[in-house]
C-alpha cells in the first residue's frame, strides 16, 4: 500500500508540474554548405511545442518553412521542417540548448526532401527567447547552377543546404 501512495503522489506532483509552451518565431540567416555560392540570404518562420519534463529539460516538435534566396542564377529553394524537439535550460540562469531533428521536405518538384538538424544556443527573455544556429537540410535532386565566375552549370545530385541563423521566438504559456 505505501509503494502505492508513493506511486501516486509522485504521478500526482508530476502532473501537478507539468507545463507546455507553443512558441512562434522567424530567423534571418547566412547560407552555408553547398548552397553558399547561390544563395544570398536564408528567411524562415518556425513553430513549436514543447512539454516540460522538469525545471530544465522540454520535449516537443517543430515545424515551419526555410527559404534560401538566389543570388543571380537559378531558382529560389524552400523546405518544410517536421521534427522532434528537445531544449535544455542551463539551470540558474537564462541560457538554453535547442536541437530539432526530423525531415525536411522540398517544396520543389526537383528535390524530394531529406535529414533535417537545427542545433541552437539561446537566451530566455520574458515572454520569447533569442538564439543562434545552424540549420541544415540533406537533399537529393537534379540541382542545376551558374557559379559566381559565369561557369557552365554544375549538377549536384546530393546536397546539403544550410545557414547560420539568428532568431526570435515568441513563447505563449
Amino acid at each position: 500500500m505505501k509503494k502505492i501512495s508513493l506511486l501516486a503522489l509522485g504521478l500526482f506532483a508530476s502532473l501537478n508540474y507539468a507545463q507546455s509552451q507553443f512558441s512562434v518565431g522567424a530567423h534571418i540567416g547566412i547560407p552555408m554548405m553547398d548552397v553558399s555560392d547561390v544563395s544570398s540570404l536564408n528567411l524562415g518562420a518556425n513553430i513549436s511545442y514543447l512539454h516540460t519534463l522538469s525545471p530544465s529539460f522540454k520535449i516537443g516538435a517543430a515545424s515551419g518553412y526555410s527559404h534560401f534566396f538566389v543570388k543571380k542564377f537559378g531558382t529560389d529553394a524552400g523546405y518544410i521542417p517536421i521534427a522532434a524537439k528537445g531544449q535544455y535550460i542551463i539551470p540558474k540562469s537564462k541560457f538554453f540548448i535547442d536541437l530539432d531533428l526530423g525531415y525536411a521536405i522540398s517544396i520543389r518538384n526537383e528535390g524530394k526532401g531529406g535529414f533535417y538538424t537545427y542545433p541552437k544556443v539561446g537566451y530566455q527573455l520574458g515572454s520569447g527567447e533569442l538564439y543562434l544556429g545552424l540549420q541544415t537540410f540533406s537533399n537529393k535532386a537534379n540541382y542545376y547552377y551558374t557559379d559566381h565566375n559565369g561557369n557552365e552549370a554544375i549538377s549536384k545530385q546530393n546536397f546539403t543546404a544550410g545557414s547560420i541563423n539568428l532568431g526570435y521566438n515568441f513563447i505563449f504559456k
